[in-house]
């Protein structure tokens, strides 16, 4: 995920006009892209010296993992955001034109449509979901064991 962080990087400057005043971090480049189309404002890839580093949730045993990321490692996991960030989030993709999203909702479509069904387990692949069928009526899609929706 670092590795692609970076290729993120170098192909939206290959792809600029004006390369040099493209981000230069991963982080910059979420921000843009990202957290401010879709108006997070409690985003971020740092915990911030304020009130918020009081409201970020952790993990009580072996807490300290949440301070040791590096810039290099944001694309890995070194993100944090706010329960109505998130909510946003769910919400542009379940309605894109409702909020404002930055993914259509043809993207949504296909990324919700199963890519490949593995044999007799009829578990199915999507792009950024594995789809579980649940007695042939239900499909949740999930990631890993956690169902999203």
């Amino acid at each position: 995920m670092a590795l692609l962080g970076a290729a993120n990087i170098a192909a939206n400057k290959l792809a600029s006009p004006h390369p040099d005043s493209e981000p230069q971090t991963h982080e910059d480049l979420v921000n843009r892209d990202i957290f401010k189309p879709l108006g997070f404002d409690g985003s971020f890839f740092r915990i911030p010296v304020s009130s918020v580093a009081k409201q970020v949730a952790v993990p009580k045993d072996n807490s300290g993992w949440a301070d040791t990321w590096l810039d290099g490692d944001d694309p890995a996991g070194g993100q944090y955001s706010s329960l109505k960030d998130l909510e946003a989030l769910m919400q542009s993709l379940l309605s894109p034109s409702a909020r404002r999203g930055v993914v259509s909702a043809g993207v949504v479509r296909e990324w919700l449509r199963p890519l490949h069904v593995w044999g007799p387990t009829k578990q199915e692949v999507g792009a950024p979901w594995e789809v579980m069928n649940i007695d042939n009526k239900f499909k949740a899609y999930t990631k890993g064991l956690l169902i999203l929706c």
